[in-house]
């Protein structure tokens, strides 16, 4: 589709490169210019160097929680089990009866 570009972590083998051309080299910007990568991506390399954290990159999406854990998920795969076909407004008036209704939020898109 276009204006959707795909986020991807520079590889290791890139990181290091331009973390050791950082070392060898007087500037930041050089090195960036030479691997083709931003000023703040080749910063942010060098302050991990420095730190002594490696080049490993991190996770780029944020943390989710499992949205069917515990008793609430448990609640909701039973029902699921006896009724196949219900709506989200009949679960949702379902968990007010029982005094859960916190847990439902759970199943909104985010």
């Amino acid at each position: 589709m276009m204006g959707e570009c795909i986020v991807l972590p520079l590889s290791v083998n890139v990181r290091s490169r331009v973390a050791t051309a950082m070392e060898e080299e007087a500037t930041v910007r050089g090195a960036a210019k030479r691997f083709e990568v931003s000023v703040a991506c080749a910063v942010r390399i060098g302050q991990r160097q420095r730190a002594g954290h490696g080049q490993v990159p991190g996770k780029i999406a944020r943390h989710r929680c499992p949205l069917l854990a515990g008793e609430a998920g448990g609640w909701l795969l039973a029902r699921l089990v006896d009724e196949p076909d219900l709506t989200t407004r009949a679960l949702t008036a379902d968990r007010r009866t029982f005094g859960h209704y916190h847990q439902i939020v759970l199943l909104r898109p985010r």
